[in-house]
């Protein structure tokens, strides 16, 4: 045997085992970009769960915060509107007690109504302001 048999058979052995070597490497290779493609997979859709989830909450809150602001706004509206009422109510009482008091005689009723707007007292003592 010569020497070109030798050095055919080394190169077709080493070209051999470069292929196993490569083959295996692929198998691996493949094997772990499958195993952390679908770990990546599961982190993405758990995160897109999370934000759902985040972007849910906030909506809440913020629906939470509009009904309250609402609320308030709605009682503020009512309460202007009760004021504005109350000043034009008082305002009618003191104009009948002042038309009276024109000609001389202020009627007990026409009292009596412009005294119903006033705050009702608690105890005697408010009256000398003693609490």
């Amino acid at each position: 045997m010569d020497i070109v048999f030798w050095i055919n058979a080394v190169v077709y052995a080493s070209l051999f085992l470069l292929s196993l070597y490569l083959l295996g490497r692929n198998i691996y290779l493949r094997k772990y970009i499958a195993e952390n493609s679908v770990a990546y997979l599961q982190l993405v859709l758990d995160s897109k769960k999370q934000i759902e989830v985040l972007q849910n909450e906030l909506k809440k809150r913020e629906d939470n915060a509009i009904e309250k602001t609402d609320g308030f706004l709605k009682f503020v509206s009512e309460s202007r509107e009760w004021a504005f009422k109350y000043i034009e109510d008082v305002q009618q009482a003191i104009g009948v007690v002042k038309v009276s008091a024109s000609y001389g005689k202020v009627s007990e009723e026409s009292l009596e109504k412009l005294f119903s707007f006033l705050p009702e007292q608690q105890g005697e003592n408010n009256e000398q302001g003693n609490d």
